[in-house]
């Protein structure tokens, strides 16, 4: 690979996707050779720009004990543990013979609308599910999920209609 001192790439060498930089902040500007033979499209070269983004999705509760955003996570996890009492999900109850309890585990996420803008802290209570048998643990296997030709069936009909239409956010959906 031949470089130039500003540390661009020559053309016709055989290092496809070469990069260079000419700075080493997080915000420096970055150059790329174009390894698909778009240049004529692409009019020359581009900035690229890198943001560090600090993790705070807790993986234990540990880790929600030493983050910064201790409340709104405990908050969220209250709201999850309140809502499956609230629905009725399990029923406590003495196990059979020879069974065991299946094992859960705690799920934290960050949630962020349509243009990435962090929007609410979200707790999920999960089954370890890898862990569950075919016939001995369940007998039905049912994932509700909407066929995208179902969803432009109700849209025409709204369109053609004149409906309402409101969008929700089920609170309950990870």
């Amino acid at each position: 690979m031949n470089q130039d001192d500003q540390g661009h790439v020559s053309e016709g060498e055989q290092d496809e996707g070469a990069v260079s930089s000419d700075q080493e902040s997080s915000d420096s500007e970055v150059e790329f050779e174009n390894p698909t033979g778009l240049e004529a499209l692409s009019g020359g070269h581009h900035q690229v720009y890198s943001v560090d983004v600090i993790n705070d999705t807790p993986q234990s509760f540990a880790d929600i004990e030493a983050s910064p955003n201790k409340q709104a996570w405990l908050e969220a996890t209250q709201d999850e543990y309140n809502s499956l009492l609230n629905n009725g999900t399990w029923v406590l109850t003495d196990l059979p013979p020879g069974r065991k309890a299946l094992a859960c585990k705690w799920l934290w996420r960050n949630k962020f609308d349509a243009v990435g803008r962090f929007t609410k802290y979200k707790a999920r209570l999960v089954i370890k599910g890898f862990l569950q048998r075919y016939g001995l643990d369940y007998l039905e296997i049912f994932a509700p999920v909407l066929r995208y030709n179902t969803l432009r069936l109700v849209l025409f009909l709204v369109a053609c209609n004149s409906w309402k239409i409101r969008q929700m956010d089920v609170k309950t959906a990870f």
